[in-house]
């Protein structure tokens, strides 16, 4: 079914703000278009980190990208002291006082409220046994997997208090050919809580693979809980491959045939950040693929200028303000190795984009990735140290260092 033939009243809920419920966790949902696998008597646990200080929560669950009906035979939730190994507080996860969750295609609904006391000493287990045999089509996914990972096992242990399994790719194999090691989950999406707080600042991260692998993310969440316990949560709302100008290229060698790059940032940037909350600041970092994909995918018709480029951002800009968002923009980092035959002209549509960015005046800050990340004696790359081996994707040490920065300033510089 092509999800853009259903209607965005019907795939994404209603907003709901409703007092003090914050973000605790939210990924947006990938569509490959191509089966991944299969479950069936399975139990998927998700282990999701948190930061909210609450009595009170609800699971956001969806089918947004199937091609046939959900049902989850039941659906457990606990917590698990960050660090250790026994899971506790288990209890059953409801919908219309219903123990299964059924979702057709293309739907999605918010659990009933579940009492459960929790503070950011604590992650959220939550188990989902699927009795029925279903075809994966789309999945929340990471690939750093430091703070937010999944097992799965078979047969039903949703009230189980060990976390054992197999990992992603074992059960769904069509995701064999990524080198990475990604963690994935079907049909959960997002997590909410009523603070007890007085006052949580929430951050949105908008952007690509960069934002989606999580390997920025997650040492932001390790700094909020360690500096700002209670304070700030964020959702991390990246597509790998996702470009700002142009919807998903079309590449037959990979799995769906690229559509998993997801639709173009312009297109999805209100629905995916403002769709269920409202964020007190939104960073956008995205821009790599644009002016890579098109070359590297030999379409040069999908090769944006400077000026095109810079007017999409600026329209994330202006969309996050009607919202009442604060919005902080990055450069675009460095990419690659020395041996792309595009580098020249991809380059130099990176440096000028750049330029503008930085003499830009509309975003509420500009946070210079490119700076902070790139080999000051080869500035076109970036540092041997900051990324997997590719020059573009930051490992666990780039990805602390751009953390930290982002703390510095989305944080403490405005003494939250």
């Amino acid at each position: 079914m092509d999800i853009e033939q259903v209607s965005i009243s019907m795939v994404w809920t209603r907003r709901e703000i409703m007092g003090d419920w914050k973000i605790i966790w939210q990924y947006v949902p990938i569509s490959y278009e191509a089966e991944l696998g299969k479950l069936e008597d399975i139990t998927q646990k998700v282990i999701i980190p948190n930061n909210l200080n609450t009595e009170q929560i609800k699971i956001k669950f969806h089918n947004l990208y199937g091609v046939e009906k959900l049902e989850i035979e039941e659906v457990t939730v606990g917590k698990i002291k960050v660090g250790e190994k026994e899971i506790s507080d288990i209890q059953k996860v409801t919908y219309k006082c219903s123990n299964q969750i059924s979702l057709e295609v293309g739907e999605t609904l918010w659990s009933d409220v579940i009492n459960l006391s929790i503070t950011p000493k604590y992650d959220i287990v939550i188990s989902c046994y699927f009795k029925k045999k279903f075809s994966v089509t789309s999945l929340c996914c990471n690939w750093s997997s430091q703070t937010w990972y999944s097992k799965f096992e078979i047969g039903k242990h949703t009230t189980d208090s060990s976390f054992i399994g197999s990992n992603t790719k074992e059960v769904l194999s069509a995701l064999s050919f990524d080198i990475h090691e990604p963690h994935g989950e079907v049909g959960i999406m997002a997590i909410s809580g009523e603070s007890t707080e007085e006052k949580v600042t929430e951050i949105a991260f908008f952007g690509d693979s960069i934002t989606h692998m999580s390997y920025y993310t997650d040492p932001f969440m390790k700094m909020i809980r360690e500096k700002q316990p209670g304070r700030v949560t964020f959702s991390n709302c990246g597509i790998g491959g996702n470009r700002l100008v142009f919807d998903a290229t079309f590449i037959p060698e990979f799995i769906g045939n690229g559509k998993c790059f997801g639709k173009k940032g312009i297109s999805r940037f209100e629905r995916d950040i403002y769709s269920d909350f409202q964020p007190d600041k939104v960073f956008i970092m995205e821009g790599i693929n644009d002016y890579v994909h098109g070359y590297q995918f030999n379409n040069l018709g999908e090769v944006p200028t400077p000026l095109q480029l810079f007017d999409a951002i600026k329209e994330l800009i202006e969309i996050g303000h009607r919202h009442g968002s604060e919005v902080y923009i990055s450069t675009i980092m460095p990419f690659g190795g020395e041996n792309e035959p595009f580098r020249e002209p991809a380059e130099k549509i990176r440096c000028e984009t750049n330029k503008i960015i930085r003499e830009s005046k509309i975003a509420d800050g500009i946070i210079d990735l490119d700076v902070l990340i790139r080999d000051p004696v080869n500035p076109d790359f970036m540092r041997n140290n900051t990324h997997l081996g590719d020059g573009v994707h930051p490992n666990e040490q780039g990805g602390k260092e751009i953390a930290t920065e982002l703390f510095k300033r989305l944080i403490e510089s405005h003494n939250l």
